[in-house]
């Protein structure tokens, strides 16, 4: 089996293909803390629209992003996601935040035509808006609601069919550090420990990567970068924090 297998493709056979999206996202229950989409939030998502539309249209590629243009949109923390199978790539911003039960938050990163990812402490737990979508997801917490993965134990993904049901996904997950690297992200550099979780289960295995800061810093940190699985038909998701 090669590295990254999607698992359980005949287990899962309802579930439809994805709906083609410029973005990832999700409307959790119970969050708060969500905003208003402030113009900086609008402007940077009508810069990602448009320069999506020119490729369409054959006028070329759209402009990268680069930090001079997040800069000129003043703070703001942004999300960069990336879906492999595709090459789409979105920015999202904050939409909602809430504490969770192990001591971290979970974060609701949405685009401006409303879809949606959250995370737990970094870690992918839901997708809205995609077809296929993982609903939730159960994981054993990481101790002290540090970022990233627990260090080992079952993660079960509910995931979205095309009867409008629920099919489980239960996977055994555990972590292994890989040693420190320092990332360049648009310009900036940031020291991380790479982590790896192999994942299996469901006929298959999944390989997830996390660059997580270290040393933590204020607030404990963040998950830096990030290559994620989002399930059997979303594919693996590269994520990068591009702003505080």
């Amino acid at each position: 089996m090669r590295r990254g297998a999607v698992l359980g493709e005949s287990g899962l056979a309802r579930i439809p293909a994805l709906m083609p999206a410029l973005g990832l996202v999700l409307a959790l229950a119970g969050c708060s803390g969500g905003n208003d989409r402030p113009a900086a939030n609008v402007q940077l998502m009508a810069a990602v629209r448009s320069g999506v539309a020119a490729r369409a249209a054959g006028r070329g590629a759209p402009e990268a992003m680069t930090r001079a243009r997040l800069d000129a949109l003043g703070p703001g923390p942004f999300l960069e996601a990336t879906r492999e199978k595709t090459g789409q790539t979105a920015y999202l911003f904050v939409n909602a935040e809430r504490p969770d039960r192990g001591g971290g938050a979970v974060t609701v990163w949405r685009t401006e035509d409303a879809v949606t990812l959250a995370l737990r402490g970094g870690v992918l737990i839901a997708t809205r808006g995609l077809g296929g979508d993982v609903l939730s997801t159960e994981m054993q917490p990481p101790p002290s609601g540090r970022p990233g993965p627990a260090a080992g134990g079952q993660r079960v993904q509910h995931i979205r069919d095309s009867d409008d049901g629920v099919v489980p996904l239960a996977l055994a997950c555990a972590a292994a550090e890989i040693g420190p690297e320092t990332l360049d992200i648009l310009g900036r550099r940031y020291p991380t420990r790479h982590l790896r979780e192999r994942c299996e289960g469901g006929g298959g295995i999944v390989i997830n990567d996390y660059w997580i800061d270290s040393p933590p810093g204020p607030g404990g940190g963040a998950v830096r970068q990030s290559r994620q699985w989002g399930g059997p038909y979303v594919g693996y998701l590269r994520l990068r924090r591009l702003t505080d």
